[in-house]
């Protein structure tokens, strides 16, 4: 679409049973609220509009505050996201999704970092998520970047799969609509 901007902020997601209010890293993203809810699983998504990118130390004490693993997405104009996952004890790291565009942003993912980046995210959540899902939507591209965050969260346990439908923007890659 011509002239269209996609998003650009931060997509968050952390186990929690605090307030997603009562999680001070959260403020420090910058950017103005854009929305937050809470699934059946114990997860908060949120979304920041115009927030500033993550760093690991962030994300890391995101985790901690929240007492379960934490994942944030810096979005790059709907193009790109460069996520960053933690969990209390365990370092943060970071991973790129949509890898199609991720050079056009000066980001590299191989099919190579995909695969150890895959094991590090199922290492957040090893009892609820689907490695083989985990690994597909590293390697999947998508027309919306934060698309491909909530196809994360689905295949991390986040919520269930079914869901996703009707939490994108766009079409779900190798999914058909009859």
């Amino acid at each position: 679409m011509e002239g269209f901007l996609g998003f650009w902020g931060v997509k968050i997601a952390v186990r929690t049973a605090h307030p997603i209010e009562a999680l001070t890293a959260i403020a420090q993203l910058g950017g103005e609220e854009d929305g937050s809810w809470v699934e059946t699983s114990g997860w908060t998504i949120a979304s920041r509009h115009q927030a500033d990118p993550p760093t690991t130390g962030l994300v890391s004490a995101l985790a901690e505050q929240a007492g379960g693993p934490a994942l944030v997405a810096y979005v790059v104009d709907s193009d790109v996201v460069t996520g960053y996952g933690a969990r209390p004890g365990i370092a943060a790291f970071a991973s790129v999704l949509n890898p199609e565009l991720a050079p056009a942003y000066e980001l590299s993912s191989t099919p190579e970092e995909r695969a150890m980046d895959a094991v590090d995210l199922v290492g957040l959540v090893p009892e609820t998520a689907d490695p083989s899902a985990v690994t597909a939507v590293l390697g999947q591209n998508w027309t919306f970047a934060e698309d491909a965050f909530l196809a994360l969260l689905a295949a991390l346990g986040a919520f269930d799969r079914r869901r996703l439908e009707e939490l994108v923007f766009g079409p779900i890659p190798g999914e058909t609509n009859d």
